[in-house]
C-alpha cells in the first residue's frame, strides 16, 4: 500500500525553538475546518522504534487554527537541547476527534543538527 500524505524532509536546530505551521486548504484553496480535529507528530529512528519525541495538543507542542484550518508545531529551546543530533523520521496524523479516523497528511526525514557557534 502506498504512503498517504505529503513528504516533506525538516531539520530542527538543538537549542533553537522549532517552530513549524500549515494550512490545510481544499481544491479551491479554501481553509478546510479543523475544529474537531487533533494533530499528532512522532519523530522516531525507525518505523517501529519508540518516539524520541511527540507533538500533540495535550503536551502543549501543537496548536490547532480551527475554522483558518492552520496547525502549528512547537518545540522549545529547552526540549530541543535534549535531542540527540542525527538522522531520524517523522510522520503527522490528523485525528478527526468526532469520528475517531485518522489521516496520515505528512511525512519524511527529520535531520536534528548541532548549532555551530553557541
Amino acid at each position: 500500500m502506498a504512503r498517504q500524505g505529503a513528504e516533506r524532509n525538516i531539520t530542527i536546530t538543538k537549542y533553537r525553538t522549532y517552530l513549524d505551521s500549515w494550512a490545510l486548504t481544499d481544491i479551491n484553496g479554501d481553509p478546510v475546518d479543523l475544529t474537531d480535529h487533533q494533530a499528532v507528530m512522532d519523530i522516531k529512528t525507525d518505523t517501529s522504534s519508540d518516539a524520541i519525541i511527540s507533538l500533540t495538543v495535550a503536551n502543549g507542542r501543537v496548536t490547532m487554527g480551527g475554522a483558518l484550518g492552520t496547525v502549528v508545531f512547537n518545540i522549545d529551546k529547552e526540549d530541543t537541547a535534549l535531542l540527540t543530533a542525527g538522522g531520524y523520521i517523522y510522520d503527522i496524523k490528523l485525528l478527526n476527534t468526532d469520528t475517531g479516523v485518522a489521516d496520515d497528511v505528512m511525512y519524511g526525514c527529520c535531520r536534528i543538527v548541532d548549532m555551530v557557534t553557541q
